[in-house]
């Protein structure tokens, strides 16, 4: 046996040196299984654990190590996440795709919604009162219907490739490069998922 294990590696209660795990860190000589150090986005279950497990959502797995007087969850969950693996959302937080457990707004996700039925019941009311104008207008301006065809044609094109990119991001895979991520996060409004707006 020896008396310290060398960096990449981890005395384990056997007194034999063993490579760390995938997931694991051990930079330093003389680590042991008590004092393994998780990476960000991993988890182990307690201080005696030689496995090392990947957490379905990696922002709320903050890694480190684990304190011999407190439970994984307390040392390797960020706040508001606990359970295994960090994936349950503690009470008055839920759990976002992209950002893990997140504190709940308390009813300020209604805002936007209110303000988008407020606008269109305006443009509605605005289109009624102006009917005869508008059809005048329409009439000379011959280009509408074609652009009208067009524009409906790019919402349901840029409604499959958000979908797409939720599906593909919820399955696991990997986020999609620059800039073209943050245009379909842009127009991810399109989808017209009532759900993601609610706390």
């Amino acid at each position: 046996t020896c008396s310290e294990c060398v960096k990449e590696s981890y005395m384990a209660d056997n007194g034999k040196c063993k490579p760390k795990p995938e997931g694991a860190v051990a930079n330093e000589e003389g680590t042991t299984l008590e004092t393994l150090e998780v990476k960000a986005g991993w988890f182990r279950f307690d201080a005696l654990a030689s496995e090392v497990y990947p957490c379905p959502s990696l922002p709320n797995c903050i890694g480190g190590t684990i304190e011999n007087d407190e439970d994984a969850t307390k040392s390797l969950c960020r706040e508001g996440s606990g359970g295994a693996l960090c994936s349950i959302c503690d009470a008055g937080y839920f759990l976002s795709s992209e950002k893990g457990c997140e504190e709940c707004s308390g009813g300020s996700a209604w805002l936007g919604p209110l303000l988008f039925s407020i606008a269109l019941a305006g443009l509605v009311g605005a289109f009624v009162y102006n009917k005869e104008r508008i059809k005048a207008w329409v009439s000379k301006n011959r280009w509408l219907p074609s652009f009208g065809y067009k524009l409906v044609m790019f919402l349901i094109t840029t409604q499959i490739v958000v979908v797409l990119k939720m599906n593909h991001e919820r399955v696991g895979g990997v986020q999609m490069a620059e800039p073209y991520n943050s245009f379909v996060g842009l127009v991810s409004f399109v989808n017209m998922d009532i759900s993601d707006l609610l706390p």
